[in-house]
């Protein structure tokens, strides 16, 4: 009995020294995290308690500025809106105008668009209106390079003939021209000028 005793001692001993191993291995952790140099991985171990080097976590962050271009749709606004129509030339100078101005009955002559004639009996005494568009440069050096006319004031520019009862002056890029011949008695330049401020107060 003593015998069998101590043939079993080595082998009881042995088995305490494996299991003692093994509780170890199963006690052993490994940490892997970054590192407090050069993010490095450690490795703690322990036995028993597990105790375990605390850990420290560094985050980058990195924020790239992206350039917002506002891009905002400009529309050119063009007005469409037709230009209003110049009036007739016979609506400038009508016929009760014409009459009131000569102080005779008048009859109509020539009509368009931008001439208008009236006329007393047997053409004794004319009133002509004309409405022209064109170079205003070349209707003023004509103007002003002649000595049969001179400057007035009249619309944006006007000038009165010097030898014909005649008054022209222009609104904007339009030209206007009255006209009044008399082969009779009367005073064709003040009935030219009464005409002409007339237009002038309708353009």
């Amino acid at each position: 009995m003593r015998a069998t005793r101590t043939r079993l001692a080595p082998l009881l001993l042995a088995s305490s020294i494996v299991g003692a191993l093994g509780i170890v291995g199963c006690t052993a952790t490994t940490t892997t995290s970054s590192g407090p140099a050069g993010g490095q991985p450690s490795a703690t171990s322990g036995t028993g308690s597990g105790t375990t080097a605390p850990e420290r976590s560094t985050t980058t962050r990195r924020t790239t500025g992206t350039d917002e271009t506002d891009t905002t749709d400009t529309t050119e606004s063009t007005d469409t809106t037709d230009a209003p129509a110049l009036p007739a030339a016979c609506d400038l100078i009508t016929q009760r105008d014409a009459e009131a101005a000569i102080g005779e009955p008048v009859t109509a002559g020539t009509h368009s668009t931008s001439e208008c004639w009236w006329s007393t009996a047997n053409d004794l005494k004319t009133v002509n209106v004309i409405r022209r568009e064109g170079d205003i440069e070349q209707w003023r050096s004509g103007l002003q390079s002649s000595s049969s006319w001179e400057p007035i004031a009249l619309g944006d520019e006007g000038y009165r003939g010097t030898v014909l009862d005649s008054i022209t002056f222009r609104k904007g890029e339009v030209t206007y021209e009255i006209n009044v011949v008399y082969s009779s008695k009367g005073d064709p330049g003040a009935v030219v000028r009464e005409l002409a401020e007339l237009v002038a107060s309708r353009v």
